[in-house]
C-alpha cells in the first residue's frame, strides 16, 4: 500500500492556523484570571492531541477538557497564585532593601551580605516553585490522577529533571517579563504568540516527562 504524501505547505498552514486558534483561546478564556490554571491544562491536552494528530479540532477538544478540568484546577491555581505572589514579594522586598543600602538609606541592622544572601535565596525559591508549578497543570490535563499524585509527580519532575525544568521556568518567566515590560507585544501574542508558546511549552513538558519515565523504567528493570 502506498503511503499518502503530505503537502508541506498545507501542513505548515495547519500548524499556523492551530496556533492562531490557540492564541485566541488562551486570550479569551484567561480573562477571568481564576480560569488560567484550567486554560493551561486544557491547552496542554489540546496541543498534545494536535501533535499526535494534526487534524484535531482545536476548539472542540479544548472546550471538552476545559469543562471537565475546572473543579480540578481552580483550587491549585488559586494556591499557585498566592504562593507566587508571596515569593515575588520576597524578591522585591530584598531587592528594594539592597537599593536603599546602596544609597545609604537601608534599615538599621541590615548589611550588604545579609541582604544579598536573602535576595539570592528568595530568587532560588521563586524559581524552584515555578519549576514545580509549570508541571502541575499539564499533568492535570494529560494524565488521570488525584491532586496529591499530581503534586507529587510535579515535584518529582522538578527535582529529577532540574535542568530541563529550569529551562521551562525561564521561558515562562521570560515571556511574562516581556509582556509586562513591552505591553504592545501583547497584540502580537494575541494574534499567534500564545499559541506558539503553548506549543513550545507542551513539547518541553512532554520531553521532560518522557525522559523521567524512561529513567524510572531503567531503574526498575
Amino acid at each position: 500500500m502506498s503511503r499518502r504524501k503530505v503537502n508541506p505547505a498545507r501542513g505548515m498552514c495547519r500548524i499556523i492556523w492551530a496556533m492562531i486558534q490557540l492564541a485566541l483561546i488562551i486570550t479569551l478564556f484567561s480573562i477571568p484570571v481564576i480560569t488560567i490554571g484550567d486554560v493551561i491544562s486544557s491547552v496542554s491536552y489540546t496541543v498534545m492531541k494536535f501533535l499526535k494528530k494534526d487534524d484535531t479540532k482545536i476548539w472542540t477538544t479544548f472546550w471538552a477538557q476545559f469543562k471537565g478540568n475546572f473543579k480540578k484546577t481552580i483550587g491549585l491555581w488559586l494556591a499557585t497564585l498566592v504562593e507566587t505572589a508571596i515569593l515575588v514579594y520576597g524578591v522585591w522586598y530584598w531587592y528594594a532593601n539592597l537599593a536603599l543600602l546602596s544609597v545609604g538609606k537601608g534599615p538599621a541592622g541590615m548589611t550588604y551580605g545579609s541582604v544579598i544572601t536573602s535576595l539570592v535565596i528568595s530568587i532560588i525559591l521563586l524559581f524552584l516553585f515555578i519549576m514545580f508549578a509549570c508541571h502541575i497543570f499539564p499533568l492535570i490535563g494529560n494524565y488521570e490522577n488525584d491532586w496529591k499524585g499530581t503534586v507529587k509527580t510535579a515535584w518529582y519532575l522538578a527535582r529529577h529533571e532540574a535542568l530541563r525544568s529550569l529551562l521551562y521556568a525561564m521561558i515562562v518567566v521570560g515571556i511574562m517579563a516581556l509582556l509586562f515590560a513591552f505591553l504592545p507585544v501583547i497584540v502580537m501574542f494575541i494574534a499567534i504568540g500564545f499559541g506558539v508558546v503553548a506549543l513550545i511549552c507542551t513539547i518541553i513538558h512532554r520531553s521532560i516527562f518522557q525522559h523521567a519515565l524512561s529513567q524510572l523504567e531503567e531503574e526498575n528493570a
